[in-house]
């Protein structure tokens, strides 16, 4: 006769104690940051941050003139022979003076994120 009491089972006089499972994360404790660019149509970039690099606007600037230059060439063709619009929120790597200028240098015009808006940012 087997029986189950306190999580464990006991069958005749021997009791069998089951311990429960500790799950096993594959991937190493730590953020993972990843920049997203989309229009209307879809996804026009998406770009992983390395582990452990800091995004200033540096890093942000050089993002902007060199992966999601190359990925509107490639997705959007069409848009990089027209006006286009960039548009961010007010975070700091994207209010530092060096990437204020990136937009234009990519054939983009920044359109400023009003602040506090809940209609752009719930």
């Amino acid at each position: 006769m087997t029986r189950y009491q306190n999580n464990s089972q006991v069958c005749g006089n021997t009791q069998i104690r089951h311990h429960p499972q500790k799950s096993h994360s594959s991937l190493p404790a730590g953020k993972v940051m990843l920049l997203l660019f989309f229009d209307g149509h879809g996804m026009i970039l998406q770009h992983w941050v390395p582990r452990g690099q800091t995004v200033n606007g540096n890093y942000y600037a050089n993002v902007l003139k060199t992966h999601l230059r190359g990925a509107m060439r490639k997705n959007r063709p069409d848009l990089i022979k027209k006006q286009w619009f960039l548009l961010q929120d007010n975070a700091r790597p994207h209010i530092a003076t060096v990437a204020l200028a990136a937009p234009t240098d990519i054939g983009a015009t920044s359109i400023k994120h009003p602040p506090k808006s809940p209609d752009l940012a719930p």
